[in-house]
């Protein structure tokens, strides 16, 4: 909406400016209007418009295609957010949830409602004497650990499991609608799986294992407790030897380190 058009209805460009999507619709057909967005063509008429002492005049109006290029513009920006959002949420190395994200859906009372039914199992998991991997083949090759240790769990779990890295060598797994009993076959498949592969970096061969703490909590329980739980689990499971599982003694009659 030009300075022109402004004068003539001798009204405030700013207000001007925020009707003007109003008044072209009020004065152009639709579907020329559609003419003009999709086919990029000029659309030129006439229309009468009251001034400020309500007398009627004619004008020309002109409309052109800038208003698909604001449609650009917006999903261009919409598409810029989810990215930014998404980063935010993520671990850059192995694409897993990061620890922030973890526990928020945690905090936030989301696992539950958003898919982990009534009940849900938490496994925190960390990598033994990762150390050692970084100061004996250097980083590049504890990352390549790191993103092969991802990808294990992810294949060894449900799509709806939500699987987090905490931060250096430390996983966490939200296991969804799982008994104590399954909790403990997930962790325990886990450990072997962990225990029998090979990772490889360039020419290097490296084998690992894992420490696991896990815990169980029901509908009413408190996600955030059972996740501190399982983080000192996992410590007692390296504190005791390593290559195990620690299971919260209270939940389950099974064994609680392998």
């Amino acid at each position: 909406m030009n300075l022109s058009f402004g004068n003539i209805v001798r009204n405030r460009r700013g207000l001007i400016l925020s009707r003007s999507l109003v008044l072209m619709v009020a004065i152009i057909v639709f579907t020329q209007m559609i003419n003009t967005v999709f086919f990029a063509s000029e659309l030129r008429g006439e229309a009468q418009i009251a001034d400020s002492l309500l007398t009627l005049r004619f004008t020309v109006v002109v409309a052109i295609p800038f208003v698909l290029y604001m449609v650009f513009l917006q999903a261009r920006a919409d598409l810029a957010v989810e990215y930014f959002r998404k980063l935010s949420r993520t671990d850059p190395l192995t694409g897993l949830f990061n620890r922030r994200a973890f526990i928020d859906l945690l905090q936030e009372g989301r696992v539950t409602r958003e898919g982990l039914g009534d009940s849900a199992s938490l496994m925190v998991l960390d990598i033994d004497h990762f150390k050692r991997v970084n100061d004996t083949y250097g980083h590049e090759a504890g990352d390549a650990v790191l993103i092969q240790m991802a990808d294990l769990f992810r294949a060894n779990l449900r799509p709806d499991d939500i699987i987090g890295r905490l931060g250096g060598e430390e996983f966490a797994i939200a296991l969804n609608r799982s008994s104590a009993r399954e909790c403990w076959h997930v962790a325990q498949r886990l450990r072997h799986e962990v225990e029998r592969h090979v990772f490889r970096h360039e020419d290097i061969e490296m084998k690992l294992t894992i420490s696991i703490g896990a815990t169980h909590v029901g509908k009413d329980g408190d996600l955030s407790d059972a996740m501190q739980e399982a983080d000192m689990l996992a410590y007692k499971s390296k504190r005791e030897g390593r290559n195990r599982i620690s299971y919260g003694s209270d939940r389950v009659d099974i064994p609680f380190a392998v």
